[in-house]
């Protein structure tokens, strides 16, 4: 059990990681500013707010992976999950106006 805890762990912070690595080469690779254009304002805007709401999560989630969930109780563990999948589905809306369209 005590693996599996470690390998949650590494890849919670693995991906979060990832994300920020990926979106900092991205800014890069561009050259965007963020005074250049309203739309890369509100680009570097919304994936900034996204990021600082996946980062609370990470740690949420990783406190309870930590410390246990008998400690923090059902309820909050649930509410937890939840924002965790609202995020998740948040970036599916974010990525489909800010990439796609």
């Amino acid at each position: 059990m005590f693996v599996f805890r470690e390998v949650m762990i590494f890849g919670r912070f693995s991906t979060c990681y990832l994300f920020v690595v990926l979106q900092i080469s991205e800014m890069e690779d561009i050259s965007v500013n963020i005074f250049d254009t309203r739309f890369h304002a509100r680009r570097f805007c919304t994936v900034g707010l996204h990021f600082s709401h996946v980062l609370l999560g990470v740690v949420g989630l990783s406190t309870i992976l930590l410390i246990g969930r008998s400690k923090f109780g059902v309820y909050r563990c649930t509410v937890l999950t939840w924002y965790w999948h609202f995020v998740d589905y948040i970036w599916l809306l974010v990525y489909t106006i800010v990439y796609v369209c």
